[in-house]
């Protein structure tokens, strides 16, 4: 039994510590009791409510299940969890990506969830924010945060098609003879950042992240620091070291 526990045994059966652990005392054993009880009750219920919340980062593990906004997700209490949710979705975790045509509760079809209510859906502890639907196939599209954190970090590819004239030329006179408009389709990746406190969402660069770190000086003179075409990873650096000096803690999955 350790020396704290001696003590407070002493303490509660009114005996004199005397050659316990090599300590002599003679407390106000009133005033102990007083204390002391309240205290040993309280300590049990400080280490649950430590438990009730851990800090979001990569180890953090969301609710599986249906989120319909920001509160549900920030509370870790889903909509409609996966024990009840059925549906035609593809998923694909090495891409952080997640794509659903429909989603219902169990054995109800006819209950189907419109897909503006498709906040963020978790499977296997990782959010999925939604990030759009597309009307020609029918299907909403979901994107996984690959950094979790005060600041979490997401990306996905959109694309989209340029009309370019196009024009051809006489052979050894360059003279055009001939214009057209060719469809040519472009492809961008976009880097977004989610902001657990809130809600919002802002693509990541420089500019934007020195407004959202000016609480941490040491920090913000580092983004400062960098030039306006900075290269991507040099900002991503500077985010996770922000979530790391600042967590944030939300409540466990029951």
């Amino acid at each position: 039994m350790s020396r704290w526990l001696l003590w407070v045994h002493a303490m509660l059966a009114d005996k004199n510590l005397s050659g316990a652990a090599g300590y002599r005392c003679a407390p106000d054993r009133p005033l102990v009791r007083r204390w002391l009880l309240p205290l040993l009750l309280w300590a049990p219920l400080v280490a649950a409510a430590q438990t009730d919340s851990l800090p979001l980062d990569r180890d953090f593990r969301f609710a599986d299940g249906l989120y319909r906004s920001f509160a549900a997700l920030q509370s870790n209490t889903p909509d409609l969890r996966a024990a009840f949710m059925d549906g035609r979705m593809v998923i694909l975790p090495e891409e952080y990506r997640l794509k659903v045509e429909a989603l219902h509760p169990k054995g109800r079809a006819d209950l189907a969830v419109s897909h503006t209510d498709m906040y963020a859906l978790v499977i296997d502890g990782l959010p999925y924010l939604h990030i759009g639907y597309d009307s020609l196939r029918q299907f909403s599209e979901f994107a996984g945060l690959r950094a979790r954190g005060r600041l979490s970090y997401f990306r996905y590819d959109t694309s989209w098609v340029e009309q370019r004239v196009m024009t051809a030329y006489i052979p050894y006179t360059d003279r055009p003879f001939r214009q057209g408009s060719v469809s040519v389709e472009q492809q961008q990746t976009l880097h977004w950042v989610f902001d657990f406190t809130d809600g919002s969402r802002w693509l990541l660069s420089r500019d934007k992240l020195l407004a959202r770190v000016a609480g941490d000086p040491a920090l913000y003179r580092t983004v400062e620091a960098l030039p306006p075409d900075a290269p991507f990873d040099d900002i991503y650096r500077c985010l996770l070291i922000y979530d790391d000096r600042h967590p944030l803690h939300l409540p466990v999955a029951k």
